[in-house]
């Protein structure tokens, strides 16, 4: 929920191509969408903090692929340094066995769990000779992350997604399962920034352009009377819909807003799904706002927040979780109590979460 205190507000939107001078914002530096845009100088003005996040480009030879991931859901060289004592490190794979001797009848020392950190003290196909805390064993090549000191190999920590930019925003180009080598192609650090333009911190980075375009922009300006509660936009851009003592809506190339009159004067928090799916209060649109049918189970949510019933109950904000609108976070209010739910199958069943 964005909430601007102004008592009368003039708008001015512009509707073209990029919308240059605005920026997504997004809940955290990881987050899969957008939560809504802001102007690059109101962000710039309340800016809080920054954090920088690296990605690496990496290239499969099995797919033959390459794509961006964080780096911190990859092994690296640095990883796997040498010892001061000189021996190599690795990392044992999920349900590794580690053998008193390099046979497969020996002895079962211990089962090792996931990412256990092992020294590596000889080498030897098929097995490797390894230190575990205070045990000596051996166990299989293929149950041991390794890397030699080359800065160019890298290995996933876990199944992982790569995308086509350095955004978990950006399309999704493959995936690469747990434990797979790469080539390492490229470093990129991108620095993250924290404004405070609401009562929670938004992020937001420079990844792309917020010079004005030089091509003439199409604007107009209207008269909201209150608070703007909140704003949201389809994904193409060609609506835009503004909660401010009802709910308006406006099209791509239009002068003036229109009342949507089911709304009647009431102000409800806004979400559009990646897929055009929009939210607005307890009620939902599968057609871009022609029509709205409620979606929330109150009777579950009630339950799900531990009370038989409820006085006065509201929803503060809606955060679309997948491309679709089925996984949704609410927050609701009831005088001075704060309550967030999850929902996984469009507000049929809902669940509280800390």
């Amino acid at each position: 929920m964005f909430a601007f205190l102004c008592p009368v507000l003039i708008l001015t939107f512009f509707f073209e191509a990029g919308l240059a001078n605005n920026i997504d914002v997004y809940r955290s530096p990881e987050s899969l969408f957008p939560s809504g845009q802001y102007h690059y100088k109101q962000l710039q003005e309340k800016k809080v903090d920054q954090k920088n996040l690296g990605w690496i480009k990496v290239y499969n030879i099995q797919t033959k692929k390459e794509g961006w991931a964080l780096e911190k859901n990859f092994f690296q060289a640095k990883d796997f340094t040498k010892q001061p004592d000189s021996l190599a490190r690795g990392f044992a794979k999920k349900n590794a066995i580690l053998y008193k001797l390099p046979k497969l009848e020996s002895k079962v020392l211990t089962l090792l769990s996931e990412n256990e950190p092992l020294f590596i003290l000889q080498h030897t196909p098929p097995w490797k000779h390894v230190l575990f805390g205070k045990i000596e064993g051996y166990i299989l090549d293929d149950q041991i992350i390794y890397l030699n000191q080359s800065s160019t190999k890298a290995i996933s920590k876990k199944s992982i997604s790569l995308h086509s930019a350095p955004s978990n925003n950006s399309p999704i180009i493959f995936k690469v399962e747990q434990h797979k080598e790469t080539d390492l192609i490229e470093r990129r650090t991108i620095t993250w920034y924290s404004s405070q333009v609401s009562k929670d911190l938004i992020w937001w980075n420079l990844t792309k352009s917020t010079k004005t375009s030089s091509r003439k922009q199409n604007s107009h300006s209207i008269e909201i009377k209150g608070e703007v509660f909140d704003s949201a936009s389809l994904p193409d851009g060609s609506k835009k819909f503004i909660s401010a003592n009802g709910i308006f809506e406006i099209q791509k190339g239009e002068k003036k807003f229109k009342k949507i009159d089911f709304f009647k004067n009431k102000n409800h928090p806004l979400a559009v799904a990646p897929n055009g799916v929009l939210f607005v209060g307890p009620y939902i649109s599968y057609d871009q706002g022609i029509s709205f049918k409620s979606y929330v189970d109150w009777k579950k949510l009630i339950s799900a927040i531990h009370k038989r019933t409820v006085k006065d109950l509201s929803l503060d904000e809606i955060r679309v979780q997948d491309k679709v609108g089925q996984k949704l976070i609410v927050f609701v209010s009831e005088k001075n109590k704060k309550y967030k739910l999850y929902s996984m199958d469009q507000g049929k069943n809902w669940v509280q979460v800390k």
